[in-house]
């Protein structure tokens, strides 16, 4: 029993290197991020209740963060780019999306545009992108 289920691990483990390989599908899952942080800011007042001081922020680093994990998958496997030039390059694509969704947000009522939601959102692109600067 137990040698099936390691024989089971391996296999998903094959599976699932593959996909993480893929370049393709996380910029597919980049582009569906990006529409889901269009669609919430598109929102008057976001379902979420804030419970401490600097949360919004936090969020933002958050959400921020996952989309620049998904831009440092995004790249192709066999583009060799030196480490510090994926961090500037996922950090400057967090952050011009970020500046987008601000600029997106001043149109909506009930939102504002607001320097400090893009310096978190810049802040997560730049965490995300030291994190897994060598993929």
């Amino acid at each position: 029993m137990a040698f099936h289920l390691l024989i089971a691990c391996i296999i998903l483990y094959e599976k699932m290197k593959d996909i993480i390989n893929n370049y393709r599908i996380f910029r597919v899952l980049s582009i569906f991020w990006m529409v889901t942080i269009f669609y919430l800011s598109s929102r008057p007042k976001l379902p979420v209740e804030i419970v401490f001081y600097g949360m919004d922020k936090v969020l933002h680093i958050v959400c921020f963060g996952f989309l620049g994990f998904l831009f440092a998958f995004s790249f192709r496997p066999h583009e060799e780019k030196k480490p510090l030039v994926r961090v500037i390059l996922i950090t400057l694509m967090v952050a011009f999306y970020g500046g987008l969704d601000e600029f997106h947000q001043s149109f909506v009522p009930g939102r504002d545009a607001n320097l400090y939601d893009v310096t978190a959102d810049t802040i997560g692109g730049l965490i995300s992108g030291v994190i897994f600067r060598k993929r």
